[in-house]
């Protein structure tokens, strides 16, 4: 039996404002407190998901047909976009689903600075 993975607070970040959302509580004022770890989430207003059909390969050969992708999916060039991306069961006669998530490579920096 697979367990389920802990549940964390997330530290919802923008140029502009953080958030904190505590499972349990909700969204909270203050910082989590008493945590061994959070996760750091951008902004839907600074982030892009897109779902996309590839042909059915390994991992490693998605991140390379993903990556030729996204000027044709993301509204940014592709040298400027920082992504990740899941591959689904969904399978058909036009390859895999995958789910696609980008950022601005330049929002993505400014976070990690100010998470040192």
């Amino acid at each position: 039996m697979k367990s389920s993975p802990v549940a964390l607070p997330a530290i919802e970040w923008s140029p502009g404002s953080v958030r904190a959302y505590v499972p349990g509580q909700g969204v909270v004022a203050q910082a989590p407190i008493g945590w061994s770890g959070v996760r750091a989430v951008l902004s839907r207003r600074n982030t892009f998901v897109r779902t996309i059909r590839i042909p059915n390969v390994s991992a490693a050969e998605a991140h390379q047909i993903v990556h030729i992708q996204i000027p044709q999916h993301f509204p940014l060039p592709a040298e400027d976009v920082v992504f990740t991306f899941r591959l689904t069961s969904d399978v058909n006669a036009e390859g895999r689903l995958v789910v696609v998530a980008a950022a601005r490579a330049e929002i993505v920096g400014q976070l990690r600075s100010e998470l040192k």
